[in-house]
């Protein structure tokens, strides 16, 4: 691995060979359009994006790529380029190409072929049109002698199809930054901001480096156990997971290496998997597909468990994503198949199958650590399946195969059967028929269903539907959705000797306020109670072009959740009494560009209300990202927060209360008679789903009885059962006092100034605040005045060493404004905001102006560069009655007193 000075260095040693051929001793890179030989017709000059128009050929290496494709021929379209390898090494491969279209096979000289296929990882994006990107992708690590040396290439597809721009070979780690060779920097920067380009992280000593905060072995002392509301590790210490969504199965293995030593730097220590290739696999038949992905996640296991990072397995079954077809369960169809909204809940045969499918996942043994995976401690969590319910929108019965239908109108019929005696006496139970329900037929012993919209707390629903039979149809719903949970809880234990912590789903309801618990209830047939839950941008009808990309045009409106009538709704969900509680899929999206307070939000107000996990949704990459991705978070706004956010989080700076803000008793008796709960989940916005449904959420988030405001105040907790529903609170108006606009907890750690939009965090080994910065004035907390001229940002003052911040040696100082894209731009449309420009390389960091002071133990202070290593730039400093006066770099967000 190269020194940070060697690398910053390269630019200085670029030679020049044959050509465009650049290099250097520890690199050498090429052209696409550079080639030796091609059977391509008209390589160069076709009329595609990237060859047809200057600005898009301004974003190209040498302002041009190689186009490999044509009419189908018999053999394959092929290109040959002689490479100048500067000394004999194992060097690293890398193709800048079209995104994953143009699938390929390649080798040096008389070496084996190797294939390049559509499913790969990219490493980096630069679009030059809608649709039409160039990508950075690994290809694969080869051993070259120094001289020159020839590359054939050959397409895969009969058409050919794809496009290069450039290849490096390098000895050593390569970050991906468009065009760019190592060691060059762009210098783009608009004015009031600094350009966010470090170099490649050479993962070495870093006083950011949190990995020492992990096991040496995930797993190493057995598996992680519930322990009442919380986890505990295989030695019996508390633990809480801060987590990422990650995809890792198309790296190679260094790649997968370089990520898990990244992720444990940045203090991860659970990595939720997305696993819904193997139910397509396995209802496709692709056993090769199948065995492929397993190795995969074989490898990624052990690379993970060697930095001490756990796995969630996650989306083993989404029915959203997940169709079936004859094969599994008759009706169907074949081909594509149909989503099976509530056939897992009621099938046996489907469960059977399914049984099967997480048997061929968690059995065979992992060569890279001689165990299954379900005698693996480092998988801490399998989810039975994702956003799946009964009781939200997708449950249509009508819409079902008919199959399905049949087999869920006999299952309520049976139910109701053995609680009324007979089916007729259930009719006569319920009185005059009522609402939109499938029909009945008794004959056959089925019994009509409501769609699940019809049983929320809405005038419109309440008065087209009879309350009895309503209130019946819940009750068997949420008691089918519990005990299947807990059935396959048994089952995975018993059948395929699973130890892992079992989770159900994450989903919600359509109604929070009278469904939301229950849907949550129905959570405790397994081990966690979990949600996915987002906070948003606000887009007119027709605004968001695809709720997952960022396109031209989208056009939206967004806040912070500091300021009313936002609140962040993800950290508002009472939790279930004794029982751990998760949120699995979290982000603030993009293209907000209020963002800087979401690792704050979680590293305090998550760990005060008791969270045991948060799962910042997701991170793709190991290196830095610079365009503005929905749910990107490898950007220094928001990984960049991971050293002081994840360490305040895992050790606990924050404290949780001894008793909640709130505590509700739910008896049964009225949760099926729909009186519904005093507080409930504070809308949190997915665009996924809005896309499917509309905004139907937000029209649900009336009837709270309890301030949702308590939220903030304290832990908020549910009890459902037996028991007289009650609802007890600590005196509210002693912490939300609405003349100031203040909320503080009962801790007194925490306080949200919601008319000036501004939170702070007051613990001996954490002080900050995050929000409207300079609205907030001086800010004067128990170690620590900070006092900032940004409009909007985050600074965070951690000890480092674990002593109280006044007695701490080595105090980090952190900082997070905005950052947004090169040349990102936005008109006003209305009271919203239309996108007139992406903008490319690099991402443009808003400048920091702040100045902090500090009461510590440490004298001397040292900057550290983008990725956490020291340097030797000088700041102005001075002493006073606060302590170590501080003017904060504009141009550097890790500052270290020691």
């Amino acid at each position: 691995m190269k020194s940070n000075i060697l690398i910053c260095t390269l630019s200085a040693l670029l030679l020049s060979l044959s050509g465009s051929l650049m290099g250097a001793d520890n690199f050498v890179w090429w052209e696409g359009e550079d080639f030796k030989g091609t059977n391509v017709a008209d390589p160069v000059n076709m009329k595609l994006p990237g060859n047809a128009k200057k600005d898009q050929q301004a974003k190209l290496s040498g302002g041009r790529w190689m186009t490999p494709q044509g009419p189908e021929a018999d053999g394959p379209y092929w290109i040959t380029y002689q490479v100048d390898v500067p000394k004999d090494a194992k060097f690293q491969f890398w193709v800048r190409k079209f995104w994953k279209h143009g699938p390929f096979k390649w080798k040096f000289g008389n070496d084996d072929w190797r294939e390049v296929t559509k499913n790969v990882s990219l490493a980096d994006s630069t679009f030059l049109q809608k649709h039409w990107g160039a990508n950075w992708v690994y290809i694969g690590e080869v051993e070259l002698k120094k001289g020159t040396q020839d590359l054939r290439i050959e397409m895969t597809d009969k058409k050919g199809g794809g496009c290069f721009d450039c290849f490096i070979l390098i000895d050593g780690s390569f970050t991906p930054r468009g065009k760019l060779k190592p060691g060059e920097s762009s210098g783009l920067v608009e004015d009031g901001h600094f350009a966010w380009e470090p170099v490649t992280d050479p993962l070495n000593e870093s006083p950011i480096d949190l990995r020492y905060l992990n096991e040496k072995v995930a797993g190493g002392d057995g598996f992680v156990k519930r322990k009442g509301d919380g986890f505990v590790l295989g030695n019996g210490e508390p633990v809480r997971f801060w987590m990422v969504q990650a995809n890792l199965f198309n790296m190679d293995n260094k790649a997968v290496d370089r990520w898990a030593r990244r992720l444990a730097k940045y203090g991860v220590n659970l990595v939720r998997m997305q696993m819904g290739h193997f139910f397509k696999n396995k209802v496709n038949g692709d056993t090769e597909s199948f065995k492929k992905s397993l190795d995969r996640v074989h490898y990624v296991i052990s690379a993970l468990k060697k930095e001490g990072i756990y796995a969630y397995f996650g989306h083993i079954y989404w029915h959203t994503a997940n169709p079936i077809n004859d094969s599994v369960f008759p009706g169907f169809g074949k081909g594509k198949g149909k989503n099976a909204i509530s056939l897992l809940f009621f099938s046996e045969k489907f469960q059977d199958w399914y049984k099967g499918l997480v048997k061929d996942i968690m059995k065979p043994k992992n060569p890279y650590t001689g165990k299954s995976l379900a005698d693996e401690p480092a998988v801490a969590f399998f989810e039975i399946q994702n956003e799946s319910s009964l009781l939200f929108y997708t449950f249509k019965p009508s819409r079902f195969p008919a199959t399905e239908l049949e087999l869920i109108e006999k299952d309520f019929g049976n139910w109701l059967s053995k609680r009324y005696g007979s089916l007729d006496k259930a009719f006569a139970a319920w009185g005059r028929d009522k609402g939109k329900h499938t029909p009945d037929n008794k004959a056959a012993g089925r019994v009509g269903l409501y769609e699940a919209g019809f049983l929320g707390g809405a005038d419109w629903a309440v008065n087209q539907r009879n309350p009895k039979r309503a209130g019946d149809q819940i009750e068997w719903m949420v008691e089918s959705m519990k005990s299947f949970n807990d059935e396959m809880k048994k089952d995975f234990a018993k059948e395929i000797g699973m130890g892992q912590l079992i989770t159900a789903s994450n989903w919600k309801s359509t109604d929070p306020r009278v469904l939301g618990g229950l849907e949550r209830y129905s959570y405790t047939g397994s081990d966690v109670v979990l949600r996915n839950s987002y906070y948003g941008c606000d887009y007119p009808k027709g605004g968001a072009q695809r709720f997952y990309a960022i396109e031209l045009n989208d056009t939206c409106t967004y806040g912070s959740c500091l300021v009313p009538p936002r609140m962040a709704g993800p950290l508002a969900t009472p939790h279930i009494e004794d029982f751990p509680y998760m949120v699995t899929e979290n982000n603030w999206t993009r293209p907000n560009r209020f963002r800087a307070e979401w690792p704050f939000m979680i590293a305090t107000y998550a760990r005060m209300s008791g969270v045991d996990g948060w799962c910042f949704f997701a991170l793709g990459s190991a290196d830095w990202q610079h365009l503005m991705a929905v749910w990107d978070i490898n950007n220094p706004t928001i990984l960049g927060q991971f050293p002081a956010a994840a360490l305040m989080f895992r050790r606990g700076d924050v404290s949780e209360p001894d008793e909640p803000a709130v505590y509700e008793k739910i008896s049964m008796e009225d949760a099926y008679d729909l009186k519904g709960t005093s507080i409930f989940p504070v809308k949190g916005k997915d665009d996924l789903w809005v896309s499917k449904i509309g905004d139907k959420e937000s029209q649900q988030a009336t009837g709270y009885k309890v301030d949702p405001r308590a939220f903030f105040v304290g832990p908020v907790i549910q009890k459902y059962g037996d028991e007289k529903s009650e609802v007890k609170t600590v005196e509210l108006r002693d912490y939300i006092d609405t003349n100031r606009k203040v909320i503080n907890t009962v801790t007194g750690e925490l306080s949200w100034n919601y008319g000036k939009g501004f939170a702070t965090v007051n613990t001996p080994m954490a002080q900050g605040i995050t929000g409207y910065l300079s609205k907030a004035g001086k800010i004067t907390l128990g170690d620590v005045v900070i006092e900032s001229q940004n409009e909007y940002g985050t600074i965070l003052v951690v000890s480092l060493d674990g002593k109280p911040i006044k007695q701490s040696k080595k105090v980090l100082v952190q900082t997070a404004t905005e950052d947004m894209p090169y040349g990102f731009r936005t008109k006003p449309q209305g009271q919203y905001k239309r996108i007139t420009n992406l903008g490319s390389y690099p991402l443009n960091v808003k400048l920091i102006k702040a100045t902090v002071s500090v009461k510590s133990k440490g004298k001397n202070v040292v900057v550290l560069d983008g990725n956490g290593y020291e340097t030797d730039r000088k700041l102005k400093t001075s002493k006073g009655g606060d302590g170590l006066s501080i003017t904060l770099p504009e141009d550097a967000i890790y500052t270290i007193i020691q």
